[in-house]
This record gives C-alpha cells, structure tokens and sequence, in this order.
C-alpha cells in the first residue's frame, strides 16, 4: 500500500470503509459484526478477559443480557446504543438509558428483592 499513489490509497481506505459499512448494515448475528470490522474470537475474548471457546459460545445463543451485547460490541471498537421505535414509526433515541450500568443493576436487584419480601 505504502508504495502506491496518495489518491490510490485514498480510494482503497474508502473502498474499504464502504465495504465495511455495507457487512455492519446486513449483519444478523454476533459473528458477523464480528467478521465486519475483521476481529477474531481470540481478540474478542481478550477483550472480554474470558476464552475464545466463550465467545464461540456467545455467538451462537439465541439470547443475550445487554450488559453482554454492550461489552461485545465495545471489544469490536464501536458503542451500543438505544433506541424505541413508536406504533406510527416514530424513532426515539435513549442516550441516558444504559441498564448496564452498575446503578441500574442496583435498582434491578432492589425491585427483586422488593417482590420477594412481598411473597414471603
């Protein structure tokens, strides 16, 4: 690359880019964010500080915590983010909703701990 011409270069890295764009658009699974931004299992788990079997594991449930998918997706470089979609097709973003958060985890718990002090 180093050796070709500065708007040769240019155009592969939007070639590319573009290339990227376009497999992160039709990715349907775990894997295929993966394989979209060129990371490997043994990456993803370093990232995650678990083993590569884990991941393999991982992207092959068909359910997944949030907190999950948000460090999933942060070991492939990018940000997990939240939006609704309303009845009439209305898109609303939730930038300050992040159940993963250690406070949400709290309030989880404490509504859990709540509905069993009303059962007993």
């Amino acid at each position: 690359m180093a050796g070709l011409p500065v708007e040769r270069q240019a155009k592969i890295e939007a070639l590319a880019t573009q290339k990227v764009e376009d497999m992160l658009a039709e990715a349907r699974t775990l894997a295929d964010f993966r394989r979209a931004v060129g990371q490997t299992q043994v990456h993803v788990a370093e990232q995650l500080g678990i083993k590569q079997n884990a991941v393999s594991q991982l992207e092959k449930r068909a359910d997944i915590y949030v907190s999950t998918l948000q460090r999933f997706i942060e070991s492939l470089g990018m940000k997990l983010e939240l939006s609704l979609t309303t009845k009439t097709g209305t898109r609303i973003d939730l930038p300050n909703f992040h159940p993963w958060d250690e406070g949400a985890v709290t309030l989880r718990h404490a509504r859990s701990s709540r509905k069993v002090a009303t059962e007993k």
